[in-house]
């Protein structure tokens, strides 16, 4: 799911357009249908057999296609351009012969799938990332790589109106990177719908229904206060966790692209040189297009940074998803409680073993709904154990504000008697003194 802080700026975007008249649609196909899935003319192109070079040059053009149908010009918004044509160039927009065997479907439908679940909980249009829109204009519309409007994906493009907003997709790239954005624009008809978290009824006869609770004030302001007594009380021993992890062509691309294109906008300052090599690994490396690799390398090799000529060098292999393991000690958690393995197991076996789509959804529906109603209910207890600390504290607080009260109380008591006592012996004095003076007269 895709992070979105309620403290985000929410964008103020031009009225959605009505994408784009089909006259104009079917003119601009028109100049592509060399390149189109089922065209045969005698001028059609073999997309599949293409050199790198033919290929950055055609997805050049249907990348200046998509512009043309949003209404802009790339050379108002290069970073946007080059990005979007590294996309498709990773994607493999010109060798997709199936919209779901298409490269980027499956970041586009996970994208797609956020955009519907911020939407409708915010009541606001949220705007596809400017490269996910526009590679989908060139797979869907202009190479018509498309599936009649009947899958999920195309249906929920249009009821979020995904093609008309594509405009302020690109218009907002550089201002906030390639995120989904929510924007000003109010859905028609929304209605704020209670997120719960259930217990499917073939559990039994638990009949859990729970809302999700958020923390309330009091708990917030208590946190910071009983959060290291929570932590003392209840010590837990380091844990080892392995992890292991992917990053896909697409993921590299869209992390490294934006960098290249700051170096050779600012002139391959040192600044930017720096932050480039700070942002690239090994593994994000081993799985960016050749024509990068010999770019990082000419640029390692002029800017100084030999740990990722290194890395360049090695990454010989032209490998589309790369996975590794990570292991590191935390304090919390072990790696392995029943319940989230149970979880994980079940949500391995939607992955692998299931082959009913049917099946396959509803395992995956129920896997939800069981980490929803416990992450829930783990919410719950943590508030409840805070309230209850934060009263123990308060009344600690009193009664060691009382004793307080008493100490200083006592203090100043002696401290009076003490000053009585003082002046008690130097009046006595002084009248001792005045006596000897009398008999010495």
């Amino acid at each position: 799911m895709a992070k979105h802080r309620d403290n985000d700026p929410i964008v103020e975007i031009s009225d959605p357009q009505i994408a784009w008249d089909e006259a104009e649609l079917e003119r601009i196909q028109t100049e592509f249908k060399a390149l189109q899935k089922n065209y045969n003319g005698v001028d059609a192109i073999d997309t599949r057999n293409l050199s790198e070079i033919e290929q950055r040059g055609y997805c050049r053009q249907l990348v200046q296609g998509a512009f043309r149908l949003l209404h802009l010009r790339p050379q108002d918004y290069p970073e946007c351009f080059e990005a979007c044509i590294c996309r498709c160039l990773a994607s493999h927009a010109l060798e997709a012969q199936r919209w779901s065997r298409w490269g980027g479907y499956n970041d586009v439908i996970s994208k797609i799938r956020d955009i519907a679940y911020l939407s409708e909980l915010h009541g606001r249009y949220h705007i596809l990332p400017a490269t996910s829109v526009v590679a989908s204009i060139v797979v869907k519309r202009l190479r018509k790589v498309n599936t009649g409007g009947v899958d999920e994906i195309t249906c929920l493009m249009k009821r979020y109106k995904v093609f008309e907003f594509a405009h302020a997709s690109v218009k907002h790239y550089s201002e906030r990177g390639n995120k989904i954005i929510r924007t000003k624009h109010v859905i028609p008809n929304w209605k704020p719908k209670a997120v719960k978290a259930e217990i499917p009824g073939s559990f039994g006869d638990m009949g859990l229904t729970q809302p999700i609770p958020h923390k309330s004030a009091e708990v917030e302001d208590t946190t910071s206060q009983v959060g290291m007594i929570l932590k003392s009380q209840m010590p837990l021993p380091p844990v080892a966790i392995t992890t292991t992890k992917k990053i896909t062509r697409e993921q590299a691309v869209d992390l490294v692209v934006p960098h290249m294109v700051k170096i050779m906008k600012e002139l391959w300052s040192t600044t930017t040189n720096d932050e480039c090599a700070a942002a690239l690994t090994r593994e994000i490396v081993i799985v960016l297009p050749s024509e990068m690799k010999e770019w990082l390398e000419v640029w390692s090799r002029q800017a100084g940074k030999q740990e990722v000529e290194v890395w360049v060098r090695e990454a010989t292999e032209d490998l589309e998803t790369y996975e590794w393991g990570e292991t590191q000690v935390v304090q919390g958690r072990p790696a392995a409680e029943p319940i989230y393995a149970a979880i994980n197991e079940l949500e391995e076996l939607h992955n692998e073993n299931v082959t009913s789509v049917a099946a396959r959804h509803k395992l995956h529906e129920g896997t939800t709904m069981i980490r929803h109603y416990i992450m829930g209910m783990e919410e719950k207890w943590k508030a409840w154990a805070y309230k209850e600390l934060s009263k123990e504290l308060l009344e600690c607080q009193a009664a060691i504000a009382t004793d307080v009260s008493f100490i200083r109380r006592s203090l100043e008591e002696n401290d009076e008697r003490c000053w009585k006592k003082r002046r008690a012996n130097m009046e006595n004095a002084a009248n001792d003194d005045g006596e000897k003076i009398n008999w010495l007269q």
